[in-house]
């Protein structure tokens, strides 16, 4: 899946803490991808900007992923149902799992892991975190701790909050306040060092759960949503913010409600791509943009059609780019033997 760029605002008015420990563009979402790596399932979500990593956490301690799988047989409860406490958010239906990233640990907390709906902190089965190059959150589970959920068919919730200690924000998520103090000088309507918390929200911090005094405004920063306006699904005037469930693969798999067959240029893909935004099978064969066709071009587009067929059999990430690979290369031995037979001649 993919995400526009700049939309790592909320609604639209959320604003980033002042303090450089919140580096610009690194909450903002921009792909999402599932790859099966025999035993283990690898969620790998990538940001526009990049991470800091200014409290020593895992390799981040600012941000704090949530992915939420639906299970298929899911889809027909459209009832909203809330995302992990703390979030102030809802999903257009049941969730089957979430699985939590955040780089730090926190006591009795929500700390990384797989949760069910009804689990508690303690219940949380463990996951593997890894940062890469700044922009890309690699997070690992057994494929065994997912249960029997068809992940090719499954629907996917995921949204960035903010990490915050225990004793600032429920779940360990921290809130969105609407006051905003300048140069960090705390005043009656802003009572604390709010350079360290995300504003444009609509209450002020408390000092007492749930630690902000309006808790109807959404405490996502950014979100996957689809084909939908991000602004209005956690527009500020809603009782509930509620996010769709997107499928991996609209094509394929038939769509979501909120998802279905739309391919077109109007999912405000980044840097001209074919503006599907749910394809992972292009995302494994890193076909290229579409742009002024070259005489490689159509080599490189058999390679990705080829490959995109193999990944439609159930392959892994690794054979499909394997099998790219191999394409490509007897692609370049044809032009060399075309060429050398043009000099003979």
């Amino acid at each position: 899946m993919t995400d526009p760029t700049g939309d790592d605002n909320g609604p639209g008015s959320y604003k980033y803490p002042s303090n450089g420990a919140f580096s610009k563009g690194s909450f903002d979402l921009t792909k999402f991808g599932v790859f099966e790596d025999g035993d283990t399932v690898r969620f790998v979500t990538t940001v526009a900007g990049f991470i800091n990593n200014p409290w020593g956490g895992n390799g981040m301690s600012t941000q704090r992923l949530n992915i939420y799988l639906r299970d298929q047989d899911a889809r027909s409860n459209a009832t909203p149902t809330a995302l992990m406490p703390g979030t102030n958010t809802f999903a257009d239906g049941a969730w089957t799992k979430a699985i939590v990233v955040d780089g730090r640990s926190y006591d009795g907390g929500y700390n990384s892991g797989i949760y069910d709906p009804t689990s508690k902190p303690s219940d949380a089965k463990p996951v593997t975190l890894n940062v890469l190059n700044g922009t890309t959150i690699v997070t690992s589970v057994p494929a065994s701790d997912l249960g029997d959920i068809d992940l090719k068919k499954a629907g996917y919730e995921v949204s960035m909050y903010s990490s915050s200690e225990s004793g600032e924000g429920v779940g360990n998520v921290r809130p969105v306040y609407q006051g905003e103090c300048p140069d960090d000088t705390p005043t009656k309507d802003c009572p604390v060092a709010m350079d360290f918390r995300f504003v444009g929200g609509l209450g002020d911090q408390t000092s007492d759960t749930p630690f902000d005094s309006v808790t109807t405004d959404t405490n996502a920063i950014d979100a996957f949503t689809g084909k939908d306006s991000q602004a209005e699904l956690l527009s500020l005037q809603h009782d509930k913010a509620v996010l769709p469930f997107l499928n991996l693969d609209p094509v394929q798999q038939g769509g979501d409600d909120h998802n279905s067959t739309d391919n077109g240029n109007n999912s405000g893909s980044p840097s001209g791509t074919n503006g599907s935004k749910n394809d992972t099978h292009d995302n494994t064969t890193n076909a290229p943009s579409q742009g002024s066709q070259t005489k490689g071009s159509a080599r490189a587009d058999a390679t990705t059609t080829g490959a995109r067929t193999l990944a439609n059999t159930g392959a892994t990430s690794l054979v499909v780019m394997a099998f790219a690979m191999l394409l490509v290369g007897l692609g370049a031995a044809g032009i060399r033997m075309r060429m050398n037979h043009r000099r003979q001649s």
